[in-house]
C-alpha cells in the first residue's frame, strides 16, 4: 500500500536554526526519532528522506543521535536572495531621480541609487571612477525625508565633497566642514574627516542623523582605532559605506564597517541577553581565523565565494569599469582640490597673487599695443609685451616650482589612499625632476619607478617595462615632457596629474600613454590641485578645452543565482510489512538491542573473560551498536551476530530476533 507522510508533522520539530552549508543557507530542524520513523527510515522511503534533507546527527557530548532536517529555506526568501544578488551588479534602473540642468545619472548609478534606497544599510564598492559619490548625493536628492547628512572622508576629499555637492544637490540643504578640532557648523549637510572625528565626538554620536555617509570606509578596519570607536557609534536612519577597495582580498577589514551597516545581521544576543558581535566566528569562517603560535590569527581568506553572495545578497553593490564599459567615455576626467598643509597654503596664495600681477602688467601692455598710433609706437609696445610675458614665464615658473614641492606631502596622500584601496597600477605624471624624485621616494613601498629627461634611453625603457610586467612595480612617475609622448603604459587605468603643462595637447598626449591599443578599460584621469591655486584654474580650464576637443573630434566578477529549490514537506511511500532482509521491524530492534547490550560487555577483546565481542567482530559490532537506526542489511548481520554471541545474551532477546 501507499500512503502521504507530511514531514512538518512527522515528528516533533525543535525550532529552526538558519545555517550556512556546503550546499547553501539551510533551516536545521532537529527532533528526537521515534520507532514509527526509524521503520520508515529502513524502509524504501530513505532515499526519499535523504533527498528532501533528512538525516540523522549525534550530539559529541552525550552520544546521543537525533533527525535533522536541513530544510531549503521557503522560496519566497530563495527568489528574494535571487532578486538582491541581481540587483547588487545591475547596470541600470528604470527609476528617475532628481539631477540638476545639465546633468544626468548614468544607468549604472541610478541602479545604485535605487538598490541604496530598497535597505538602511549600503555597501557602495563600485570601483574607483564610477562616481560613488555622485550615488551617495542621488540618495539625498531621491529621498526626501533626508535633511541631516553627515559626510565623513579623507582629508583630502572633503573640498571634493564640498564641489560635488553644489554641483550635484538638488535640494535647498545648506552645507558646511569641519575644518579644526573646536567649530561645528550649524549646517544640514556636515563634512568631517576622519581625524577630527575624535575630537568631535559629542556632536557626531550625539544626534541622530538622517543619512550617514562613510567615504573610503577601509579606513576604519582597525576598531581599536579612535576614529573608528566614534564611527561604530554614529547613528543614522539610512548609513551608506563607500569604498573602491578589493574588500574580499583581506575579509577581516570589512567586519567593523559590516557591523555597522547591518547590526541585525552581525550580532546575537548571549545567554544574559546582552548584545554580543558576530566577530568571531566571521573571523573564524572568512579570515582563516585560529589560534597560533604567537596569538590569534585573521589575515586569512576563506570560503570568499560564499562570503560575496553573503554580502551581495544583504548590503553590497559592487560593479567593475570592464562591467559598465559601454556606458563610460573613453576617459572620465577630473579635478580634485587639496587642501593643503599652512606652508602650501601660502605657496598657492602667493603663486595666485604673482599670476593675478603679471596678468594685469600684459594686459596693460596689450592694451598699449591696441592704442598705438603709429609704427614706431606699434612696435615699443610689442616690446613691452614680450618682455612683461616673458617676465611672467620666468617668475611664474619659480613660483609653481615652490607650489608644486610644498604639494607633494598632499600628493603622496592621495596616491598612497589609491594603491592601498586597488589592486590596479597608477601612473603620475609630474613637470620638475625633483618633485618626481621626492614622489618617487614617498611611494617606494609600491615599487615605485621614475621616467625623466635626465635618464638615459635604456633606463627610462627599463622602468616603463618594470611597470608594464612585474606586479610589484604598482606606480611609475614621470615628467610630462619625457614620459607623455612615446611610451605605452597601459598596465594603468589611472592616471594622476601631480603638475599640469600650460597646453591641454601635452596633457591628452601624456593621459593616452594609458589610453592606447590594448587598455582594455576606460581611463581615470585625476588633476590633483591646491585649493585657490592657479593649478585650480588651469586644470579645470584644461578640462573643459578638451572636453570641447573631444565633443568636436568623436561625437559619434558573482555567478548567477541558484536555482530555487522548492522545499519538500510531503513523500509518498510504499509501506512494506517486513524489512527485504527478511527480519520484521521487531526482530531488527531486538538485533540492535542485542548489539548495544554486547558493546556494553565489550573491552575490545583486551581481556581474556569471553564476554563482548572477539578481536575479529570488536570494530563492527561497535558500529553497529552506535547507529541510531539500523538498515534491512545491517540488521540481518546484527541478527548473525546475535546468534554468534548467544549465550552472552537473555533467551527471551534470542527468541525476539528469531520471531
Amino acid at each position: 500500500m501507499t500512503t502521504t507522510i507530511n514531514l512538518e508533522q512527522m515528528l516533533n520539530w525543535g525550532a529552526s536554526k538558519r545555517v550556512r552549508t556546503s550546499k547553501g543557507l539551510r533551516d536545521m530542524l532537529q527532533a528526537t526519532p521515534t520507532e514509527a520513523f526509524s521503520k520508515l527510515w529502513k524502509s524504501e522511503a530513505k532515499a526519499m528522506l535523504q533527498a528532501a534533507g533528512i538525516g540523522w546527527l549525534k550530539d559529541q557530548d552525550t552520544g546521543v543521535w537525533s533527525v535533522v532536517w536541513w530544510r531549503p529555506i521557503p522560496e519566497g526568501e530563495q527568489q528574494a536572495t535571487a532578486d538582491t544578488l541581481s540587483a547588487s551588479k545591475a547596470t541600470d534602473a528604470d527609476v528617475v531621480i532628481p539631477a540638476n540642468k545639465g546633468l544626468e545619472y548614468l544607468g549604472y548609478q541610478k541602479a545604485g541609487i535605487q538598490f541604496a534606497l530598497g535597505r538602511a544599510g549600503t555597501l557602495i564598492a563600485d570601483e574607483m571612477g564610477l562616481g560613488k559619490t555622485i550615488q551617495a548625493i542621488g540618495l539625498v536628492n531621491a529621498d526626501a525625508s533626508v535633511k541631516r547628512v553627515l559626510v565623513v572622508c579623507p582629508a583630502s576629499l572633503r573640498i571634493n565633497w564640498k564641489r560635488e555637492l553644489t554641483k550635484w544637490l538638488t535640494r535647498n540643504l545648506t552645507i558646511g566642514a569641519v575644518t579644526d578640532g573646536k567649530n561645528w557648523p550649524d549646517t544640514d549637510i556636515v563634512l568631517i574627516n576622519y581625524e577630527l572625528l575624535s575630537k568631535h565626538e559629542g556632536n557626531v554620536t550625539g544626534t541622530e542623523w538622517d543619512l550617514a555617509v562613510v567615504d573610503e570606509s577601509h579606513r576604519v578596519k582597525n576598531d581599536k582605532a579612535a576614529c573608528t570607536k566614534v564611527f561604530a557609534q554614529i547613528k543614522a536612519k539610512r548609513r551608506v559605506a563607500m569604498t573602491g577597495t578589493p574588500i574580499l582580498n583581506r575579509p577581516n577589514e570589512l567586519f567593523t564597517s559590516l557591523l555597522w551597516l547591518d547590526p541585525k545581521r552581525w550580532t546575537y544576543t548571549d545567554k544574559q541577553g546582552k548584545t554580543r558581535s558576530k566577530k568571531f566566528s566571521f573571523e573564524v569562517r572568512y579570515c582563516d581565523g585560529h589560534r597560533g603560535q604567537f596569538g590569534w590569527y585573521n589575515e586569512g581568506a576563506t570560503h570568499l565565494d560564499e562570503l560575496q553572495e553573503v554580502l551581495r545578497s544583504s548590503c553590497m553593490i559592487r560593479r567593475l569599469k570592464a562591467d559598465v564599459l559601454t556606458e563610460l567615455p573613453a576617459k572620465i576626467r577630473s579635478v580634485i582640490e587639496l587642501e593643503g598643509d599652512a606652508n602650501a597654503k601660502r605657496a598657492a596664495k602667493a603663486e595666485l597673487e604673482k599670476w593675478q600681477g603679471f596678468q594685469a602688467e600684459i594686459a596693460e601692455a596689450e592694451a598699449a599695443v591696441a592704442a598705438a598710433k603709429d609704427q614706431e609706437a606699434y612696435e615699443a609696445a610689442i616690446g613691452q609685451l614680450k618682455e612683461a610675458q616673458g617676465a611672467a614665464f620666468d617668475s611664474m615658473s619659480l613660483v609653481r616650482h615652490e607650489t608644486a614641492v610644498a604639494k607633494v606631502p598632499m600628493v603622496l596622500d592621495f596616491v598612497r589612499e589609491v594603491l592601498e584601496g586597488e589592486t590596479d597600477k597608477v601612473v603620475v605624471f609630474a613637470h620638475h625632476q625633483d618633485v618626481v624624485d621626492a614622489l618617487v621616494a614617498g611611494l617606494a613601498d609600491f615599487g615605485a619607478v621614475k621616467v625623466y629627461g635626465g635618464m638615459s634611453d635604456k633606463a627610462k625603457q627599463a622602468s616603463v617595462d618594470g611597470f608594464q610586467k612585474d606586479a610589484g612595480v604598482r606606480v611609475i612617475v614621470g615628467n610630462i615632457q619625457a614620459m607623455g609622448v612615446g611610451y605605452t603604459l597601459t598596465a594603468s587605468s589611472h592616471v594622476v596629474f601631480a603638475e599640469l603643462d600650460w597646453t591641454p595637447g601635452k596633457v591628452s598626449q601624456a593621459e593616452d600613454r594609458c589610453h592606447r591599443i590594448g587598455q582594455l578599460s576606460s581611463v581615470l584621469v585625476q588633476h590633483l590641485v591646491l585649493e585657490g591655486s592657479l593649478d585650480a584654474y588651469m586644470a579645470q580650464m584644461i578640462v573643459d578645452k578638451q572636453r570641447v576637443i573631444t565633443a568636436a573630434l568623436d561625437k559619434d566578477a558573482v555567478k548567477a543565482p541558484a536555482e530555487i529549490k522548492a522545499v519538500v514537506t510531503e513523500i509518498t511511500v510504499k509501506v512494506a510489512d517486513q524489512l527485504p532482509s527478511g527480519l520484521t521491524e521487531e526482530q531488527a530492534q531486538a538485533a540492535h538491542l542485542a548489539m548495544k547490550m554486547l558493546a556494553g560487555k565489550c573491552d575490545g577483546a583486551q581481556a581474556l573473560d569471553d564476554v563482548g565481542f572477539n578481536k575479529l567482530d570488536t570494530e563492527f559490532g561497535h558500529k553497529l551498536a552506535d547507529l541510531p537506526v539500523l538498515s534491512p542489511k545491517q540488521a540481518a548481520w546484527a541478527a548473525k551476530l546475535a546468534n554468534k554471541y548467544r549465550r552472552q545474551l537473555p533467551k527471551a532477546l534470542l527468541d525476539a530476533i528469531k520471531g
